[in-house]
C-alpha cells in the first residue's frame, strides 16, 4: 500500500507541476490545483510515517514524555492523527518539537518530507508568479 500510494504521489505531483506549467493564467482552479498537490504531500508524509512507527514501534516519540517510563511511547499511543500533524509540520518546515522522530528511518523520512515540501513550493511558486507577472512563456497561437 506505502509503495502504491508513494508512487501515486510523484506521479500526481509531476502531472500538476507539468499541468501548472502549461497554463496561461493563474486562475482559482489552478491555485486549489496547487493546494491540493501540497496536501497530497503532507498525507502521503503521514501515511509513511504511520507505516515506519507500524513497522519500527517507537520511531517517534511525543514531546520526550513517555508513558510507560522508557522514554518512547508505545506504537499504539501515537495515532495517526499525530502522525499526520508530524507530517505536516515537517512539510512546512515549521518544527513545533512536541512529535519528535527518535530512529534513524523516522529522522530521514522527516528530512525528507521537508526538503520534498520546501522543492514542491520553490518549483509552484516560481510557475505561479512568472505566470502571474506575465513573463512566463508565451503559448499565443496564431
Amino acid at each position: 500500500m506505502l509503495v502504491l500510494w508513494s508512487g501515486f504521489s510523484c506521479w500526481s505531483a509531476q502531472r500538476l507541476i507539468l499541468t501548472l506549467a502549461q497554463e496561461r493564467r493563474v486562475s482559482g482552479d489552478v491555485l486549489q490545483g496547487a493546494l491540493a498537490g501540497y496536501l497530497m504531500l503532507g498525507l502521503t508524509g503521514g501515511l509513511i510515517f504511520a507505516a515506519l512507527e507500524t513497522i519500527q514501534p517507537g520511531s517517534f516519540t511525543q514531546g520526550g514524555l513517555a508513558l510507560d517510563g522508557s522514554g518512547q511511547l508505545q506504537v499504539w499511543e501515537v495515532n495517526f492523527a499525530q502522525l499526520n500533524y508530524f507530517a505536516f509540520v515537517s512539510l512546512t518546515t515549521t518544527g513545533f518539537g512536541d512529535v519528535l522522530p527518535v530512529r534513524t528511518l523516522a529522522r530521514m523520512g522527516s528530512m525528507a518530507i521537508a526538503v520534498a515540501g520546501t522543492f514542491y513550493l520553490a518549483v509552484v511558486m516560481g510557475l505561479l508568479i512568472s505566470r502571474f507577472s506575465g513573463r512566463g512563456p508565451r503559448h499565443d497561437a496564431p
